[in-house]
């Protein structure tokens, strides 16, 4: 039984089985032949199974004390694989692990039991490959003081989902096999920053990864180097940059940066408003939300005015001439000059 494969056990009076290669007594236990299918084991030679679902809420648990106590707020990858038994004719949802600082276990009723846990990691897909080991993955955030794990579905019947397959047992057992738990290095991308059309950032990544630390950056678009902890940066337009960071310690982490890009402004000297679709607008190139423009005919008077100019004027209602324009930048600053109407 599982505990054979220490240190996991039963934390009920349930029966979860251990299947192993090594096995000597009879092929029901063995790998991959064994009497609930064929299966061969994902890595080495055994696995574990559980159930995750059966009448009358029926469940069938493993559980083990953790290596190493949970870090209150460090955030932690979980990895497990499981594969529908062949004997199955349901399938179902709802297997996950939960994290807890003292042991589930239960003996005081029989083994028709449902642990109390709260998963911190839930599978919601209805798993029905037999063929294939599929993984179970998730992060969390620990509360700190975990030390034990347990797998299994900590829903009722009524709360879970199932699916009718080929079997013929009414409970729905999974081989399971390759579980981790690790720590996902914490990660600082750096602070937003902003940068005038053509220069350049430097970014700057934290992390407390120490082990074959690896970097991937994305997009690689206006980037010295994509694989690098601090790139040089210069984008032509304002970009968010991800980098993921890795160890041989823990999972991927991800985090984000984002360089905004204040385009140059283009003001055009000239526009021709004769319909062609060609300069027909006075179209500042660069220009950002909430720009004013002001516009004077040659005696001062004002001929166009916005509060937050959409790149609009057309000078549908003035002659051909010479105007004075003052724009009004978001920041303040002023810009002006002449634009020559031809029409």
């Amino acid at each position: 039984m599982i505990d054979n494969a220490s240190p996991w056990f039963n934390p009920t009076m349930s029966d979860p089985v251990y299947f192993n290669a090594c096995y000597t007594g009879p092929t029901w236990l063995g790998v991959p032949l064994n009497s609930w299918g064929f299966q061969n084991a994902r890595t080495g030679v055994a696995y574990a199974a559980i159930a995750s679902y059966a009448d009358i809420d029926e469940r069938v648990y493993i559980e083990a004390p953790l290596t190493d106590t949970l870090i209150k707020g460090k955030k932690y990858c979980v990895e497990f694989y499981v594969s529908l038994a062949d004997v199955c004719k349901v399938a179902s949802n709802n297997i996950g692990v939960c994290f807890t600082k003292d042991s589930l276990i239960n003996y005081s009723i029989s083994y028709l039991y449902l642990l109390p846990g709260i998963p911190q990691i839930e599978e919601k897909e209805i798993i029905t490959d037999t063929t294939n080991w599929v993984l179970i993955s998730g992060n969390f955030v620990a509360n700190g003081g975990e030390r034990f794990m347990t797998i299994g579905n900590f829903r009722n019947n009524a709360n879970t989902d199932t699916l009718t397959v080929g079997g013929i047992s009414s409970e729905a057992n999974y081989y399971l096999d390759d579980v981790s738990v690790m720590r996902m290095p914490e990660i600082k991308a750096g602070y937003d920053t902003t940068i005038n059309e053509g220069d350049s950032a430097k970014l700057y990544t934290t992390t407390d990864a120490t082990w074959n630390v690896s970097y991937n950056w994305q997009p690689a678009t206006g980037l010295s180097c994509a694989n690098c902890p601090n790139p040089t940066a210069s984008p032509t337009e304002t970009t968010v940059y991800k980098v993921t960071v890795s160890d041989s310690l823990g999972c991927p982490n991800t985090d984000s940066v984002t360089v905004t890009v204040i385009q140059k402004l283009v003001i055009p000297n000239v526009i021709t408003p004769n319909g062609d679709g060609v300069n027909d607008k006075f179209e500042i190139k660069g220009l950002t939300e909430g720009a004013t423009l002001q516009i004077f005919n040659r005696w001062g008077e004002l001929v166009f005015y916005a509060a937050n100019y959409p790149n609009s004027w057309d000078a549908a209602n003035v002659p051909d001439g010479v105007y004075y324009y003052m724009l009004t930048l978001p920041n303040k600053e002023k810009r002006n000059g002449f634009v020559e109407v031809v029409k």
